[in-house]
């Protein structure tokens, strides 16, 4: 997810986050049962099934995205306003 403004909150069975853009959150499968954007917040979602994201990742993405779909847990990373709105447009 791609948080370009305003909060985002992540919630599971045990934990609530909340998420203040401009952030970049990965969200591995099945680790949120619902994601609320507040209003007047602008976030974008991108889903990638796990046996398509080579069609659309360069070759040399490989060893780090296969990193990334192994992880379990939200990882969340604060960005510039300007490289969250860039993202969010490739998106």
């Amino acid at each position: 997810m791609v948080l370009s403004a305003g909060t985002a909150v992540i919630a599971d069975a045990e934990t609530t986050t909340e998420f203040a853009a401009p952030a970049l959150v990965w969200l591995p499968a099945g680790c949120a049962e619902q994601i609320v954007v507040a209003a007047g917040a602008t976030a974008h979602l991108l889903r990638l099934k796990a046996d398509a994201w080579h069609r659309y990742l360069p070759p040399s993405a490989e060893p780090a995205y296969s990193e990334l779909a192994s992880a379990s847990g939200v990882l969340a990373f604060q960005v510039e306003h300007d490289l969250a709105l860039t993202i969010a447009r490739s998106i």
